[in-house]
């Protein structure tokens, strides 16, 4: 009897500690799996914030350099990243053309004459022909004609017209980075 007793209470014993052995073990791999998360998280605003941008904005530097310039400055004022196409850097034009989130043109007469913009568009459209859909065109003084007979691609492609103002532009790019569409509500993002 005192046998049978005590190997009972050795049981008992053994799976008491087998249940807190595996409560203790839960825990932990309930804590490590959160730091884990968050270890995750963190990096990933971290790459992003610095190896992303939000915008790249391609524009003719004969008529939209001032317009890029200043919808680059709204955009900037939300916190969002913006690069302007340079020239002089063909690097990092590439490397913005790869890393852009959109990539707003500005498409005005002076753009299809300019042999730098019309290259930078292309491969735009390359990007986007591989299944993004990335571009944001902003019509500056054209109507759809000129888009249609100069480049027939980019007329196909929602657009926004520089009469609505900047402001509204800078609306609609928070919008639709905050929704990944545009929006018909008026947004405060």
């Amino acid at each position: 009897m005192f046998l049978k007793t005590n190997t009972v209470i050795q049981q008992k014993k053994s799976n008491f500690n087998a249940e807190l052995i595996g409560t203790e073990r839960k825990r932990r791999l309930f804590y490590t799996c959160m730091v884990n998360r968050m270890v995750f998280k963190l990096k990933n605003k971290s790459s992003t914030k610095i190896s992303g941008l939000d915008a790249f904005i391609c524009y003719a530097r004969s008529d939209g350099s001032s317009l890029a310039k200043s919808l680059s400055d709204k955009l900037k004022d939300h916190d969002y990243r913006i690069r302007l196409d340079t020239k002089s850097k063909p690097a990092a034009c590439n490397d913005a053309i790869l890393t852009a989130r959109y990539a707003i043109v500005i498409l005005s007469p002076g753009f299809f004459q300019d042999e730098h913009a019309m290259n930078v568009l292309e491969k735009l459209i390359v990007r986007q022909l591989n299944g993004e859909r990335f571009i944001l065109p902003i019509w500056h003084q054209v109507n759809e004609q000129q888009v249609l007979q100069n480049w027939p691609q980019m007329s196909d492609i929602y657009s926004l017209k520089t009469t609505i103002g900047v402001s509204a532009i800078a609306k609609e790019f928070r919008n639709i980075l905050f929704h990944g569409r545009t929006c018909r509500n008026v947004c405060k993002v």
